[in-house]
């Protein structure tokens, strides 16, 4: 590990360099790539790049690093995951959009083309002329990318009523040949290791409850029936399937109650389970480390992100766990994960990222362990100008432990004007460890950043998520109040320099904190946020579906007496604290009308405000031009209301 230990040796000399205001472009310039997979050879790259909302994906000869060729998305058309079905043809579904803080969502297509350029092909969706099928408008999802099949690929197309099929999709014509139609809704799937679908993990409509439950369905052999294994409501634990074990017999399982209890072998045929590792925290297992045997891939640790992102091996002297653990002295301070191997299992593609760093790929060799720098996602990012992200935790008045990050300016600890930066959601998503631009731009300015995995978040169980359902406004808006206060406990806030910004749930909570805590934050940026409980059940995407509203129903409320209660609106008149609005029009997700019905009340009270509204943004702000001038003023506003 020579190499290894050089590049170290420079990785750690980041010293602590005098800090200085860099401009907003550094922050929001939008990275050079968003993605990368290396080919089965270890020959090519492709890699996901985004500029302004424009798509492209270039493929590039890794030996060389000369680009073979560039291809272009436009009309709101994204890249998603990109899948190599063999040496020198890969193919990836399309998205679309909707923000920056939006989810994506597929279109249905799927496009295949060589490294250079040839054979193009839309082999899925409506622009793909397949034969004998009415739903191939529908998302596909690659199961099994086949690597020793050079023109096929197992994939899951799921379809308008929630089932799904699965095929063997031909990568040149696309042309589909049906394999097994899967038996509940919206499953997720596991191939053996001889490419058959045999398990599966969807819902069910329960008659009994008026709710969906969770089944599981397992089948012995491509021939054999499927069989009814498991059914669990949403509060109820019990096993998720991850993948076959070589025997190709037992499974690997995540079993869980509560919280993620561990993984286990589980022998479908005669349901008994052996303990293969332990997890001893309350924290909840956020992904798999995997073998690299691409035709039989087997998990051998686990990732955590319960603070700061680290692995964890069945088997502590196995070679995946030795790699790791000199990688991590390579890259120390940062965590290092591997996105794919060539099927010859010799090359790996790494990413290494952490709080200070945007994202970088290596190639590593694993037969000398030679390590080579490939790119950097944003190459203009110098570490040693970033600011450390800290993990932290406190107890809520009512005895609660909540978990969060603290970014401060270099150099500084205490009596710091403080901003609270709200994730949104607000149910199972959770802030992580990692390079936020927001967070680096105003810790650069002078300010604290803390972020909150307040009640409802994801990552620390079923309960810390279901047991807070309709909680939003209320315990939900104390954790964020007892996490300011533990902040100026510590002495790290100055209690009369404090803000609360957000975005999405996150909107909301800002101007609920500002109406709610009057006398606790001198300012407030409510953006792309919902105002109006009410209209959140009449305006935007989701009223217009039965799942929408049935969702809305049990997350947000139904009488209009719980509406007023959790409204910021409603609260106006006590409001003290600046105001800085920020909106898309074309938002559909928090929709604009959340936006004029507030301003609309602020004007009719004479309240002053700023705002920022854009006409081509939607729910987050993707185009650069638009981010800068957003983050210019609301340093402006924040520097006149809490700043030195």
């Amino acid at each position: 590990m020579k190499r290894l230990l050089i590049l170290s040796a420079l990785l750690i000399f980041i010293g602590g360099v005098k800090a200085q205001t860099l401009p907003v472009e550094t922050f929001f310039k939008q990275q050079d790539i968003r993605s990368a997979t290396i080919s089965p050879t270890g020959e090519y790259l492709a890699a996901v790049v985004e500029k302004e909302g424009k798509f492209r994906l270039v493929s590039m000869e890794l030996a060389s690093r000369k680009v073979l060729d560039v291809m272009s998305l436009t009309n709101k058309r994204g890249i998603g995951t990109v899948n190599w079905a063999n040496d020198e043809r890969y193919f990836f579904n399309v998205i679309e959009q909707t923000g920056a803080f939006a989810q994506p969502r597929s279109t249905g297509e799927v496009l295949a083309r060589n490294v250079d350029g040839k054979r193009e092909k839309a082999i899925v969706g409506a622009t793909s002329g397949i034969k004998g099928s009415t739903s191939h408008s529908y998302p596909i999802i690659v199961i099994d990318p086949l690597v020793d099949e050079r023109k096929y690929a197992i994939v899951q197309q799921l379809k308008g009523d929630g089932f799904s099929n699965i095929f063997k999709l031909n990568v040149y014509n696309g042309k589909m040949l049906k394999q097994t139609s899967i038996k509940s809704l919206h499953a997720q799937v596991i191939a053996d290791h001889n490419h058959v679908i045999r398990f599966s993990v969807g819902s069910k409509h329960d008659p009994k409850t008026n709710e969906h439950v969770t089944v599981i369905h397992y089948r012995a052999s491509k021939d054999s029936d499927w069989e009814l294994i498991q059914v669990r409501g949403e509060k109820e634990g019990g096993i998720v399937p991850i993948a076959f074990a070589k025997d190709n017999k037992r499974v690997y399982v995540k079993q869980f109650d509560d919280t993620d209890k561990g993984i286990y072998l589980y022998d479908p045929e005669s349901k008994k389970m052996e303990l293969v590792w332990k997890n001893n925290s309350n924290s909840n297992i956020s992904g798999y480390v995997w073998n690299s045997d691409v035709r039989n891939r087997i998990p051998v640790g686990v990732r955590k992100d319960h603070g700061i992102p680290k692995n964890y091996y069945f088997d502590s002297s196995s070679k995946e766990a030795k790699l790791h653990q000199q990688l991590s002295a390579t890259f120390a301070n940062e965590y290092v994960q591997i996105y794919n191997y060539t099927k010859d299992g010799k090359t790996a593609l790494l990413q290494v990222f952490s709080d200070r760093n945007p994202g970088e790929l290596y190639k590593l060799n694993l037969e000398d362990n030679k390590l080579e720098f490939i790119l950097s996602y944003s190459p203009w990012i110098k570490r040693e100008q970033m600011a450390k992200m800290n993990p932290f935790s406190f107890k809520t008045r009512d005895g609660l432990t909540i978990h969060g990050y603290l970014t401060l300016p270099n150099g500084k600890s205490k009596n710091l004007p403080l901003i609270l930066n709200v994730h949104g959601g607000p149910y199972g998503i959770k802030d992580d460890w990692g390079f936020d631009p927001a967070d680096q731009f105003l810790a650069n300015r002078g300010y604290a950043v803390m972020k909150i995995n307040f009640r409802g978040s994801g990552g620390y169980g079923k309960n810390f998520v279901y047991d807070n359902y309709l909680k939003e406004g209320e315990e939900m808006q104390n954790d964020l109040t007892d996490a300011t206060h533990w902040a100026i406990s510590e002495g790290i806030a100055n209690k009369n320099r404090i803000c609360i910004y957000g975005v999405s749930y996150g909107g909301y909570a800002a101007l609920m904190g500002a109406v709610k805590e009057p006398d606790l934050y001198k300012c407030a940026v409510p953006y792309a946020g919902v105002y109006d409980v009410a209209g959140l059940h009449k305006w935007g995407l989701y009223p217009r579906t039965t799942q929408g509203r049935k969702n809305l129903k049990k997350l947000w409320g139904d009488n209009q007496e719980f509406y007023d209660a959790r409204s910021p609106m409603t609260y106006l008149n006590k409001l003290k604290a600046a105001l800085f609005i920020v909106h898309g029009e074309k938002d559909i997700i928090a929709d604009y009308q959340h936006y004029e019905v507030l301003t609309d009340a602020l004007d009719d009270m004479g309240y002053p405000y700023e705002h920022v509204s854009q006409a081509k943004e939607e729910h987050g702000f993707y185009l650069e031009k638009n981010n800068y001038e957003l983050f210019n003023k609301l340093a402006i506003f924040f520097d006149k209301h809490i700043g030195q």
